[in-house]
């Protein structure tokens, strides 16, 4: 995602706009032109961590927890 941010604005035919619909945000909508802004996008890089950091399914389960599976299986 964050590689997106930084092509973006180079991009020869990009997207007039990006959207993001965050949880507890209202969706925000930027133009491309916008991306070159470096504070606009170290924020939405925050909360994508924010959101990656809280979504159970984005988390690798403990190595500890994998081991312990094994050991129990044999």
């Amino acid at each position: 995602m964050s590689d997106l941010m930084y092509l973006l604005p180079g991009d020869r035919e990009p997207f007039a706009s990006i959207q993001f619909n965050f949880p507890c945000y209202p969706c925000l909508m930027y133009s491309i032109a916008d991306i070159r802004n470096m504070s606009i996008v170290v924020t939405i890089q925050d909360r994508l961590k924010a959101l990656f950091a809280n979504w159970p399914e984005a988390r690798a389960r403990p190595l500890v927890q994998d081991q312990e599976e094994s050991q129990s299986e044999t």
